[in-house]
């Protein structure tokens, strides 16, 4: 299993962030990978199996989207003995969740925007008309891509997005707790 790290000068530092990679300007504001994006004996899909996490969790880790809870820490490092200390340390810290715009450029994620976008508010009309009036949280989401057939043999893309339900809530003042001057 060998994973292609980035070198040191492309780690985040508190000061300033390296490009992304594929970019060729650091003065980019949006995190760099800790690890090169192509891996060499190694996937994202092996991981997950590995450290009990989904594909989608376990890419927002390596792309700087997410931070490793101390919990999974040993477990990480048994599964990726390249990584240094400096980069678990990196991977603790909570991260700046953002996203270079240009990003956008890519088909792959162009096409994921654009059928979200397409289908939305069916998904919305949908999830209204199950659970009331409220969202799909991302916080304690999950994501998974698997690969399926398809009735003409083709390869297809199965996205599983899977958010908690929140109702959304009707506002009154007698519930606000947060001391107030208005009396």
């Amino acid at each position: 299993m060998l994973l292609a790290l980035a070198s040191s000068a492309t780690l985040m530092q508190p000061s300033a962030r390296a490009a992304p990679v594929g970019r060729t300007s650091l003065s980019s504001p949006y995190p760099a990978p800790l690890f090169s994006v192509t891996f060499t004996g190694f996937s994202l899909r092996h991981f997950e199996v590995e450290n009990r996490k989904s594909d989608g969790a376990e890419g927002e880790l390596f792309r700087r989207q997410a931070h490793l809870k101390p919990g999974s820490v040993e477990a990480l490092k048994k599964a990726v003995p390249q990584l240094t200390p400096q980069m678990i340390q990196q991977m603790q810290e909570i991260p700046l969740r953002s996203y270079d715009p240009s990003i956008m450029q890519d088909p792959t994620v162009y096409r994921l925007n654009e059928g979200v976008m397409h289908y939305a508010e069916s998904i919305k009309d949908i999830i209204n008309e199950e659970f009331g009036d409220g969202i799909m949280s991302a916080i304690g989401f999950y994501c998974t891509v698997e690969k399926q057939k398809g009735t003409e043999g083709e390869d297809r893309v199965v996205v599983t997005l899977n958010g908690k339900y929140l109702p959304h809530t009707e506002q009154k003042a007698a519930d606000n707790l947060a001391s107030s001057s208005r009396k």
